[in-house]
């Protein structure tokens, strides 16, 4: 009877193992595996590869202001609404790197209809230099300090108003994903 019992609780105690060993995943890991996506919290720091974000800000705004809209004006469309995003990137590897940074920000509108042509603006923590325009490509140096961004879109009037329809911010450096969930 006695080693009935004990079979009874090992196998209890197993299968108990088994279907909990798995709990300790996270959707928001950052141990850098391409598998996951890390799913982004406002004003929490967050690794994709060599960069460090803090996505602090976004919202849907009307116009833009005569700095930014200079800065752009070349770059964003005619639009009666924007999205725009703050947020840092320091980027925190060993070596000097050119980032294609354009190819990484992207907004996904219900499920499917995906938004690639956003522009930015960046400046170093001191603002010495002011805003400068995103381009193609940016070299990010090694202990340098990390850029504040202002990431824009051009939307339809529907992405701000249809509150029922997913929005997500899509972060992608080379298949790592972070996800920023709007609504």
């Amino acid at each position: 009877m006695k080693k009935t019992l004990s079979l009874i609780l090992a196998l209890a105690l197993c299968l108990s193992l088994c279907a909990c060993g798995r709990g300790n995943e996270t959707q928001s890991g950052n141990n850098g595996s391409s598998d996951e996506t890390i799913r982004i919290l406002l004003n929490e720091p967050f690794t994709i590869g060599e960069y460090e974000f803090t996505i602090t800000n976004w919202e849907f705004v009307k116009s833009l202001d005569t700095v930014l809209l200079a800065q752009l004006q070349n770059t964003l469309s005619e639009s009666d609404t924007y999205i725009k995003f703050d947020f840092s990137i320091k980027y925190i590897g060993k070596e000097a790197k050119w980032g294609h940074t354009l190819d990484w920000y992207s907004l996904d509108y219900n499920n499917g209809f995906i938004l690639t042509d956003g522009h930015g603006v960046y400046a170093d923590d001191s603002y010495s230099s002011g805003w400068r325009t995103v381009s193609v490509s940016t070299e990010f140096q090694p202990l340098s300090e990390a850029l504040t961004c202002k990431w824009f879109f051009s939307v339809n009037s529907e992405v701000e108003t249809n509150e029922n329809a997913p929005l997500m911010f899509v972060i992608d450096i080379d298949g790592e994903k972070a996800i920023l969930n709007l609504r």
